[in-house]
């Protein structure tokens, strides 16, 4: 509350803590949420993360493919386990009922592409 003028980028979804970042996120407009490295710590964490983010956060809020590597095999191989995730993560919305198929593609876009060029300003 202090620094309302801050954006805060919290990483790895704060595992294990990834509930209560989906509370912070939610109740305070300058906090942000970064899959990064979540995707490698635990791929099934990070799909039940991102589900439950999905209901609870605006998804304007959450990144859902970050780079705290260096190594570019490390990058590549990050983001096709992240793909693989967020995908599983949107079918179980597509086939719940909760988004339909094209809804599902713009919330993978501001995940992937929209949301990190807002939030780091590129």
């Amino acid at each position: 509350m202090k620094y309302k003028n801050v954006t805060f980028d919290i990483f790895h979804i704060s595992y294990p803590y990834q509930n209560t970042l989906a509370a912070l996120s939610k109740n305070f407009p300058n906090v942000m949420i970064d899959m990064c490295w979540a995707h490698i710590i635990s791929p099934t964490a990070a799909v039940n993360a991102l589900v439950e983010f999905l209901d609870s956060v605006p998804s304007n809020k959450i990144c859902g493919f970050g780079g705290d590597y260096t190594p570019i095999d490390g990058v590549y191989g990050h983001q096709k386990i992240a793909r693989q995730n967020i995908a599983k993560s949107l079918a179980m919305k597509v086939d719940d009922g909760t988004f339909d198929l094209d809804f599902a593609k713009e919330i993978c876009r501001r995940l992937l592409v929209d949301n990190p060029k807002r939030i780091f300003k590129l």
